[in-house]
């Protein structure tokens, strides 16, 4: 079981260098991000905020499989308030499972009505 991690999420308890009480709450489960979130993370590193390292440090990348990536094209069109890394990283968790960690509501609610097997939501 993992729970992978939104952006925002993971961004914010980072910044203020208390990432330990997002591991601290899920002990037991593997914490994720997916690849697309991991890429967003990286423009802050090209900017000299280091924050995503502590991120990186604590979180397995996921990639998303071939047939994921077709359902997060489709959901671009289909989701236009949404970013890429919200519907990877939702997509991924429906399809395999797994929980989906994020403060954004709208992702929240799309994460919970969206696909027949709408993935469990912190």
């Amino acid at each position: 079981m993992k729970v992978l991690l939104d952006t925002d999420l993971a961004s914010a308890f980072a910044k203020v260098g208390r990432l330990e009480l997002l591991v601290r709450l899920f002990a037991g489960i593997d914490l994720g991000i997916a690849f697309e979130v991991y890429k967003e993370l990286l423009v802050p590193l090209e900017h000299d905020y280091h924050f995503p390292e502590a991120v990186f440090a604590v979180c397995e990348t996921i990639y998303p499989h071939p047939e994921d990536m077709v359902t997060v094209q489709r959901r671009l069109v289909d989701m236009k308030a949404l970013g890429r890394g919200e519907l990877e990283t939702i997509t991924i968790c429906q399809a395999r499972g797994w929980f989906y960690a994020a403060i954004d509501q709208k992702a929240l609610t799309y994460a919970a009505v969206s696909g027949s097997q709408p993935s469990p939501c912190v």
